[in-house]
C-alpha cells in the first residue's frame, strides 16, 4: 500500500514529551505572575460554650477577610517571571526542533517506501516479460526451432527476474516497517490508513503470469498479494 498524502505523527513519544514540557513551562509562568496580584484570604471560626446550667448554651461566630499585597518586593517577582518566560521559550524551541526532526524522518521514510513501490512495480513487469519469453522459447524448443542453450538462457533470465522481485518485495516491507515506526503507529493502524490508497493486485496479465509460475514463484506472488 502507498502512504496517504498526510501522515499524522503527533503520537510520537518525543513530541508528546515536548508538548508536556511546554505546558509545564506555561503553568510556571502563570504561577510566577501570580506574585503581582494581591492575595485575598477568608477566615472563619465557630465557638460553642455550654456555660453554667442556669446560663444555658452559647454559640459565637467569627469571620474575617484579609488582603495582602506587596507591590515592592525588591524585584523578586519580576525575576521569577523573567526566568519562567525564558524557560517557556526554551521549551517551545525544543518542541519546534523535535517536530522538525520527526517530520524529516517521516518524509525520508515516505520517500523510501515510494521508491520501494516503484522498484517493485518494475520488477513485476520484468517477471511478466521473462515468463512470456520463457514460455515462447520453450514452445520453440519443443517444436525444434530453438536450441537448448536458448531455453537455458530464458529460464536463467526468469530466475533472475524473480530474485530481483523478491529483493524488491523485501525492501518494500522494510520501508513499511520504517514508516510505521516514524509515525508512531502500530502496524494495524498504519495498515488501515494506507489501505484506502492501496492498488488492487488484479489484472489479466498478472493472472496469466501466475498460471505459469512454479511453486516457489507462486509462493512469492501469493505473499506479495497478501502484502498488497
Amino acid at each position: 500500500p502507498r502512504p496517504p498524502e498526510a501522515l499524522d505523527y503527533s503520537r510520537r513519544p518525543e513530541l508528546e514529551a515536548a508538548r508536556r514540557r511546554v505546558e509545564a513551562a506555561k503553568a510556571a509562568v502563570r504561577a510566577a505572575r501570580a506574585g503581582y496580584l494581591p492575595r485575598l484570604s477568608a477566615v472563619g471560626r465557630v465557638d460553642y460554650d455550654r456555660g453554667f446550667e442556669l446560663d444555658g448554651e452559647a454559640v459565637s461566630y467569627t469571620a474575617g477577610v484579609s488582603l495582602e499585597w506587596s507591590p515592592w518586593d525588591g524585584g523578586r517577582t519580576r525575576a521569577r517571571v523573567e526566568q519562567a518566560l525564558a524557560e517557556l521559550e526554551a521549551a517551545r524551541e525544543q518542541e519546534r526542533r523535535t517536530r522538525l526532526a520527526v517530520s524529516l524522518e517521516v518524509e525520508q521514510a515516505r520517500l523510501r517506501l515510494e521508491e520501494a513501490e516503484r522498484r517493485l512495480e518494475v520488477t513485476e513487469r520484468a517477471v511478466t516479460k521473462a515468463l512470456e519469453s520463457a514460455r515462447l522459447t520453450r514452445e520453440r524448443f519443443e517444436e525444434g526451432l530453438a536450441i537448448s542453450t536458448q531455453l537455458i538462457d530464458a529460464e536463467a533470465a526468469l530466475t533472475g527476474a524473480r530474485f530481483r522481485r523478491a529483493e524488491a518485495l523485501a525492501d518494500r516491507r522494510t520501508a513499511i516497517v520504517a514508516l510505521r515506526r516514524a509515525v508512531g503507529l502500530a502496524p494495524v493502524e498504519l495498515e488501515a490508513k494506507t489501505a484506502e490508497t492501496a492498488a488492487a493486485p488484479s489484472g489479466p496479465q498478472r493472472a496469466a503470469a501466475a498460471q505459469e509460475l512454479p511453486a516457489p514463484a507462486l509462493a512469492i506472488a501469493g505473499t506479495q498479494g497478501e502484502d498488497r
